[in-house]
């Protein structure tokens, strides 16, 4: 099973995994780290994160796919892929096309979310990374349609889609493993969320918590909860 967790810079994915990993094993691929890998080997350099934040984005996403390919080839397990469905060029979004996730077989999507204001605390408190200042309302809006879009993209490709938060990480993915990618995937400590009619919005606490289905067409549904 393959897996797409994305969230938005600064969001905390890595630690965030590394706390799930406690409870559920599983292959863990940086999106980052694979196009670097795959540039340096098409191109003989290495690339600054800088550099790929600002760069040809469509072009590192082909990257992307083949390193991907080339990392998972004959591995059967769980393979968990940390990337982003927006990239912030500095000069505005940029969002990745659902293609690029079907190109690598995405079977669901979890969106990790936070607090605008800790987003902004933990980028602040990076000093190994280079991010655009950004402050605690454009960090809201970047969210927003980062989630919008892994939204989208589970639509278009009809794969299930979670919102997940810090406190649900020992739980995510032993939910997802246990979930058939043709049903909705549902937990809340143990409440089950229903799914809206298609384009439903309304909101969370600090931004857009959407459902969205399309039962007419098939029985997968692609849906948003936060946990």
């Amino acid at each position: 099973m393959t897996i797409a967790f994305v969230g938005v810079s600064g969001v905390g994915k890595s630690t965030f995994l590394q706390t799930a990993m406690v409870a559920t094993p599983f292959m863990h691929l940086e999106a980052s780290k694979l196009i670097k890998e795959e540039l340096a080997l098409v191109e003989q350099r290495v690339q600054t994160s800088e550099e790929l934040r600002t760069g040809a984005v469509l072009e590192n996403q082909r990257l992307l796919v083949r390193a991907f390919h080339r990392c998972t080839a004959g591995y059967e397990g769980l393979v968990v892929l940390d990337g982003h469905t927006v990239v912030d060029a500095g000069l505005g979004l940029q969002m990745i096309p659902a293609s690029v996730f079907a190109e690598m077989n995405m079977q669901s999507i979890l969106f990790l979310q936070d607090d605008p204001e800790e987003i902004c605390a933990r980028r602040h408190g990076d000093t190994a990374r280079v991010r655009p200042k950004r402050s605690p309302q454009e960090i809201e809006h970047y969210q927003q349609e980062a989630m919008l879009a892994a939204a989208r993209i589970a639509l278009e490709l009809e794969i299930p889609l979670q919102v997940v938060t810090h406190g649900s990480a020992k739980v995510a993915f032993k939910v997802l493993r246990a979930c058939d990618q043709n049903m909705i995937c549902t937990f809340r400590e143990g409440e089950a969320s229903n799914a809206k009619s298609e384009g439903t919005l309304f909101q969370t606490a600090w931004g857009i918590r959407t459902s969205f289905c399309r039962p007419a067409q098939s029985a997968a549904f692609a849906t948003i909860f936060s946990l």
